[in-house]
């Protein structure tokens, strides 16, 4: 698994770099007023930073683990899940709204994809929400569809 560390982290580095520069021939613009680049640049670097990490990951921690994914005990049954849930998202978005919606979909992915603790996964669940929301609703000032704890709030 090492060597696929190496040769999927290095890929992903190029690819990256290769988002970075073609974005930069598109106007980049600010949070406040985003150009067409913005988004593909942003995307660029944490693919970068990413692949970075596992790339190099192997001379912290050794090897990565020798198990492939769909071997593991019911990984289809966890693959076809994610899907279905993958599908019905949207609905709930609309219904809920993203907030609401968004918190519930990653509760769900963590405990049943990564099988986390409940602890971890309503904090992880709790941040991405939250860090998203700041990211596209009040930077990008992007509109989602009003959900029940909106409604409540009477916004």
């Amino acid at each position: 698994m090492r060597r696929y560390d190496l040769i999927g982290g290095l890929f992903f580095i190029v690819f990256g770099f290769l988002i970075i520069i073609f974005s930069l021939y598109l106007p980049v613009g600010t949070f406040r007023n985003p150009g067409a680049g913005l988004v593909p640049l942003i995307s660029g670097v944490c693919m970068c930073i990413l692949s970075f990490v596992v790339f190099f990951s192997f001379y912290l921690q050794g090897s990565s683990e020798t198990k492939v994914f769909i071997e593991k005990k019911h990984g289809l049954q966890i693959v076809f899940k994610t899907i279905v849930a993958l599908l019905i998202f949207p609905f709930i978005f609309k219904c809920i709204g993203y907030l609401i919606g968004t918190f519930i979909f990653l509760i769900y992915l963590f405990k049943v994809s990564g099988e986390m603790k409940w602890k971890l996964s309503l904090v992880g669940a709790l941040l991405i929400t939250l860090f998203s929301y700041l990211i596209f609703n009040v930077f990008l000032e992007v509109q989602f569809p009003r959900g029940l704890l909106e409604n409540l709030l009477g916004r």
